[in-house]
C-alpha cells in the first residue's frame, strides 16, 4: 500500500505537533537524538550496536536557559531532569544525574552532524 502513497508523501511526522528545537548525541558505537516539540511535549531515541533501540518520552519546559523534564514513565540516565542550556550543548545539572560516570555534555543543540 506504502508503495502506491509514497508519491503523496505520507509522513507520520505531519501527524505530530513541530518541533520548536533539537539535539543530537553521536558516540563511536550508538547515536541519539532529541525532539522538543511545540506542544510541549518530547522524544528521545536512543539506538547503537547489537540492535540497540530505545525510546522516552515526556513533557518538558523552559524557564531562562533551565530545560526541566518530565518523563512517561523511567528516566535517561544520561540527562537527567534538569538541564542547562549553554554553548550550543544540553548540560544536565539535575540532582538525580551522575556527573562522574557522564563528565562532558552529550548532546549538542541542532541536527546530527554524522560526524562519527
Amino acid at each position: 500500500m506504502y508503495t502506491f502513497l509514497s508519491p503523496y508523501r505520507l509522513d507520520s511526522e505531519k501527524l505530530e505537533s513541530e518541533v520548536d528545537f533539537r539535539a543530537c548525541y553521536e558516540g563511536t558505537q550508538n547515536q541519539a537524538y532529541i525532539l522538543f516539540r511545540k506542544d510541549k511535549t518530547f522524544e528521545l531515541h536512543w539506538t547503537g550496536v547489537f540492535g540497540y533501540n530505545e525510546w522516552w518520552t515526556g513533557k518538558w519546559d523552559v524557564k531562562d536557559n533551565i530545560l526541566t523534564l518530565k518523563y512517561d514513565d523511567k528516566q535517561a540516565v544520561q540527562l537527567g531532569d534538569k538541564i542547562l542550556i549553554s554553548n550550543g550543548y544540553l548540560n544536565p545539572i539535575g540532582k538525580t544525574f551522575d556527573k562522574k560516570k557522564y563528565p562532558h555534555p552529550m548532546f549538542y543543540l541542532g541536527y546530527c552532524r554524522h560526524e562519527n
